[in-house]
């Protein structure tokens, strides 16, 4: 060994250029610590002798621990015993850090609202505030050998990048000593020097990136004086949490040997360095990093031994002889948490009440309004007609528009198998007119005021059915009377809804005079920050594409409409309406609503949807779910508050029959997991009336209907159908296919329930309406709608939230997803509000431990994607069961380290997989299957994560599977089968994915189980999977909703045969030479 005792050396004092005065910390003023505003009304209490992710650190006089676990701050002896909570209530207090004088401890808290930097005694008095930051969230703080600075990481949210800041223990706004745009992009673990002179971090050469590498984390110093950044490690397993000894002559440092965590010591003066202590828990360098790369461990103060929690304890290593003796600790854990927010919902039979109107818009004497709805026409008489049908077709119509003189509508279709056109018909019907010769994808037509002419959006049909990715559009414009087609300009912007989290529209409109047509382009954000904004430019250009010129810059933009007379534009930010004057300016003008140089007047507050000017312009008309707003121009723009506007309202009322099968079919002598607890009926009978279950037993014991159609399942097994609780039905547009490949796969392997939790609104809203009125064969479909993150959803108030809430519930969420809002207090207004509105919440847990385990301190529903520590400890799964929380890790995309996906990827020949074949197009089993990524066993995480799923479910808690949509139906199995690899028994990872997913959407009365009332969505196996949980995808049958499907092929075998037509794809397939 060459370690030895030392005695600390006396340490410089210095500020960050050059030597200070010492400022006191006696005299700091105190500061309201400000409250969260949610109310706890429960409280859930233990004792625990383990804990996760604990930071630890040693008191100067070296006879005190402090801690952080599950929340608050815990100081003993350091010999262990009984650990005093000197933090408590709702705010979730980490990462704590003695003062050098011992006066103080350095922590993180979000009991303001948001991650700041704090104080507090080391008994838990007096605490306060260093730096109160609204947007930036503070980090791994490190006390100065001065104690009158704190090096902190300083980031936004826990996927953006990071950066080194300095503050004065009094306050300010901090100095910047990173910067995340240059060679830097994250920082860790920041750690003084003794002398002063450098800051030692762990900096990371890229932002987070899934399925990363290793090594792009090293250990790094950064010299005060000068500026400069040198790398000190450079090793495969990366350089984390460097830790000096404290008379300067040692670094530890953490770093992955195979697939382990261990901790190193170099010497100093000549690097010779050893291994300390391996193996410890699995560091965070592939994952967000948001409690740091590995939790805080301290020296004792004679630099002899290292403090460091692992394996849930407290651990003293000797640094000579690496002696580990064990602190043991026993804390009382006393957690008070808001109502759990959690409303039940009843699976709609009947009529379907359709709600996405989009595209309305009326005629010039505005007595006549036309719109689609479910792939349709539809027109009707202002104020209070009926919706009829406006053409007999049976493709896809959308995008009308009637023409200025208001004889015409113009419109668009959609053929899987032919293609689209741009079309007219006469406002009273009679036979529609084709206008474009080419089939493709088409979008948005125009009107020229004197209605000679429509400009439309147009791109290639492949690249709109995902089989080309360039997806490369234009703008061009024909006659009204058909003929050739003439390019004004490429469409830079991205296709309308054009996949999750969509953004602006491409409506192209003409300018007054006809020779001119407004576009829009899109910005990306200048800064580098996650929430940064970019901008929807509006420009125009002749028709001939000459003469380029931008108008304005339209921060968060998504849709932009000049008015007839060009003194005006409408547009749309986050969902609401917005007009502002058209300037004339040879430079182009920002228009921020938080800063704008000139007035924008907000017309809505709680949604609007295709902006359109009317009469010339006096009036503004737009669209939201299924009601049509008009407002005159000159009044909107006299209205002080965008509740005094109050347009004119049209509801649309209309109906549809939702598809349901008629009679009654029996299902007999089957083996029938039934899900009602652990009940297998060995053999038994299921008889199904329209789509519900009529009766089910053992065979012999059930009546069976003399008039009921019958299928003999001898040696099948039946088990509910499958509930994907974190599914991304993809590609679903607002021009939606006719068979979509995505979701008939999903009802091919048995998913018969598909929760998206991200997804255009319009697309994702109005696909289950299709699905539901037999439009589209699909799985059912639900969604929160776009997830409620920063660039979506800016929300500064409690007020703030209860609109937004009010705008989704409208359109038909019956759960939201809050999207790594960064300060709590943004998240806490989000779940107050929706438990006004009584919708469910779940939230992405975005990688960062203190989110998941704050949204369930707040009363989440549930929440999603895996936590980023493993293993999880007494501590957590202890209070997270008790919670009753549902927890979808969604382990196909597990977040620290390779997917789960790839693991199936890997070991399985899916290019040849003859099912998979049939419903996926042959461009994608290409793109993900020829080549593939080769991970060893031992590096996927994702095994280490399902064990801790296994403990939880094992604690009472509640888990329930997401496929995530990454291979779409297939993947929801994969995910079962994870569950199942981390120590789930088959029926507890089949209840995981049926009733257990019912229950968590609100929905466990109607869905989840085989029981009499309940609806008839099953799936008939080959064989059994609680003998091979892997059986799952042995399908035979599946019946949704009383309805009969082969598995194999979705040809439909009951209340009536019929086949499942070809997807494009396989109508053209290359030929082959007869010589190959």
């Amino acid at each position: 060994m060459f370690l030895k005792h030392w005695t600390p050396t006396a340490i410089t004092i210095s500020a960050i250029l050059g030597t200070a005065a010492s400022w006191g910390q006696s005299d700091r003023k105190s500061e309201d610590p400000g409250g969260l505003p949610l109310k706890t009304t429960r409280t859930i209490e233990f004792t625990t002798e383990e804990g996760t992710w604990m930071s630890v650190d040693v008191s100067p006089d070296g006879h005190q621990i402090v801690f952080d676990l599950l929340g608050d701050l815990y100081t003993m002896p350091i010999t262990g015993g009984q650990a005093r909570r000197i933090t408590s209530g709702p705010a979730w207090d980490t990462q704590p850090r003695f003062s050098p004088d011992g006066k103080w401890i350095a922590f993180v808290s979000d009991r303001n609202g948001a991650d700041n930097l704090w104080l507090v005694r080391p008994d838990g008095s007096d605490p306060r505030i260093v730096a109160r930051d609204r947007r930036f969230l503070a980090g791994s703080p490190a006390w100065s050998p001065d104690g009158n600075f704190l090096a902190v990481r300083r980031g936004e949210s826990s996927l953006d990048l990071n950066e080194l800041w300095l503050y004065h223990t009094d306050g300010g706004t901090g100095i910047q000593l990173t910067k995340r745009d240059g060679p830097t992009k994250g920082v860790a673990s920041p750690t003084f020097s003794p002398d002063g002179k450098y800051i030692y971090f762990s900096g990371s050469t890229q932002g987070h990136q899934y399925n990363s590498n290793l090594g792009h984390f090293q250990v790094r110093r950064l010299n005060r004086d000068t500026g400069h950044v040198e790398s000190i490690t450079g090793l495969y397993g990366g350089g984390l949490r460097p830790l000096l000894s404290p008379d300067g002559r040692y670094l530890v440092y953490g770093t992955r040997y195979d697939a382990k965590t261990g901790l190193k010591i170099r010497k100093v003066d000549g690097g010779a360095e050893q291994w300390l202590v391996y193996p410890i828990d699995r560091d965070e360098q592939e994952g967000f990093y948001c409690a740091d790369v590995l939790p805080g461990y301290a020296f004792t103060p004679d630099g002899g031994a290292l403090v460091i929690s692992y394996g849930g304890k407290i651990h003293k290593i000797d640094l000579e002889t690496h002696r580990d003796t064990l602190i043991p600790f026993t804390a009382e854990i006393r957690q008070e948490v808001a109502p759990r927010v959690f409303f039940p919902r009843k699976v709609e039979d009947g009529p379907v009440a359709i709600k996405q109107m989009r595209w309305p818009n009326q005629s010039s004497d505005g007595r006549t309004l036309v719109f689609s709805a479910v792939g349709k026409l539809w027109i009707m008489d202002l104020p209070n007609g009926t919706p009829r049908r406006l053409t007999p077709g049976t493709e896809r119509e959308y995008a009308p528009s009637f023409s200025p003189d208001g004889r015409w509508i113009a419109y668009v279709t959609w053929s899987d198998d032919g293609g689209g056109h741009l079309w007219r018909i006469g406002v009273g019907g009679g036979s529609p007119q084709r206008l474009t010769q080419t089939p493709a994808y088409y979008h948005m037509p125009s009107w020229s005021p004197d209605s000679a002419k429509i400009a439309f959006v147009t791109g290639a049909a492949e690249a709109w059915l995902d089989q080309d990715g360039t997806d490369q559009q234009q703008i061009r414009w024909v006659s009204a009377s058909g003929g050739e087609t003439h390019s004004i300009v490429d469409s830079p912007l991205p296709s309308p809804a054009g996949g999750r989290g969509a953004g602006a529209v491409q409506q192209p409109t003409f300018s007054a005079d006809g020779q001119r047509i407004y576009y829009l382009d899109a910005e990306a954000p200048t800064e580098t920050f996650r929430s940064a904004p970019g901008s929807v430019n509006l420009l125009s250009v002749r028709l001939d594409g000459s003469d380029k010129r931008t108008h304005l810059k339209l921060r968060s933009g998504s849709q932009a409409i000049v008015s007839p007379d060009e003194k005006w534009v409408a547009f749309i930010v986050r969902g609401n309406a917005y007009v502002v004057a058209m300037p004339r300016s040879s430079d182009p003008v920002t228009v921020d609503l938080d800063s704008s140089p000139l007035p924008v007047k907000t017309l809505t507050n709680e949604g609007a949807e295709d902006l359109r000017w009317e009469d010339g312009g006096k009036t503004l008309t737009w669209g939201f779910t299924n009601h049509y707003y008009r407002v005159a121009r000159d009044h909107a723009l006299s209205a002080a508050r965008p509740e005094d506007v109050k347009p004119a309202t049209v509801t649309i009322s209309l109906q549809l029959p939702r598809r349901a099968p008629q009679g009654k079919v029996a299902l007999r002598n089957a083996r029938i997991i039934t899900m009602h607890g652990d009940e297998v009926i060995a053999r038994g009978d299921i008889v199904v009336e329209n789509n519900r279950i009529a009766a089910v037993g053992a065979s012999g014991k059930v009546a069976i209907p003399a008039n009921a159609a019958s299928f003999d399942l001898n040696g099948k097994t039946i088990m509910p159908g499958i509930l994907d609780l974190h599914d991304h039905v993809h590609p679903i547009r607002e021009i939606i296919p006719q068979r979509s490949p995505s979701l008939a796969a999903h009802l091919a392997y048995g998913v018969t329930f598909s929760f998206d939790p991200s997804a255009d609104n319009g697309a994702i809203f109005g696909g289950a309406e299709m699905a539901e009125t037999g439009e589209m064969l699909s799985s059912r479909i639900y969604s929160t709608g776009a997830a409620l993150n920063v660039r979506a959803a800016k929300i500064e108030s409690l007020d703030d939230a209860r609109h937004i809430v009010r705008r989704y519930r409208e359109m038909g969420a019956i759960t939201l997803k809050e999207y790594l809002q960064p300060r709590r207090i943004q998240r806490q207004w989000i779940m107050q509000a929706a438990q006004e509105e009584g919708l469910n919440v779940t939230a992405d847990g975005g990688g960062h431990l203190a989110f998941d385990m704050t949204h369930v301190l707040d009363g989440f529903t549930g929440f999603e994607h895996s936590m980023p520590v493993v293993p999880l400890y007494n501590d957590v799964i202890e209070f997270l069961a008790r919670s009753k929380t549902y927890y979808s890790p969604t382990l196909i995309v597990e977040l620290v380290g390779p997917w789960g996906e790839d693991y199936f990827r890997q070991n399985t020949d899916l290019h040849q997989d003859e099912k998979l074949r049939r419903f996926t197009p042959h461009e994608e089993i290409d793109r993900k299957t020829r080549r593939r990524l080769l991970v060893l066993d031992e590096d996927y995480r994702v095994v280490q994560v399902s064990q801790t799923v296994a403990n939880l479910v094992h604690r009472g808690g509640l888990a329930v599977t997401g496929g995530h949509g990454e291979q779409e139906g297939l993947s929801s199995h994969w995910e079962i089968w994870l569950f199942a690899m981390g120590g789930l028994t088959p029926m507890e990872a089949l209840r995981s994915a049926t009733i257990t997913g019912a229950e968590c959407i609100g929905m466990g009365a109607d869905l989840g189980s085989i029981e009499a009332g309940k609806i008839a969505d099953l799936v008939v196996l080959n064989s059994n999977p609680l003998e091979n949980i892997r059986n799952t995808t042995d399908i035979f049958y599946v019946m949704k909703n009383g309805e009969m499907f082969e598995g194999a092929t979705l040809n439909q075998l009951w209340p009536e045969k019929k086949q499942f037509e070809k997807f494009y794809w396989q109508k053209n397939t290359p030929p082959v030479s007869g010589n190959r």
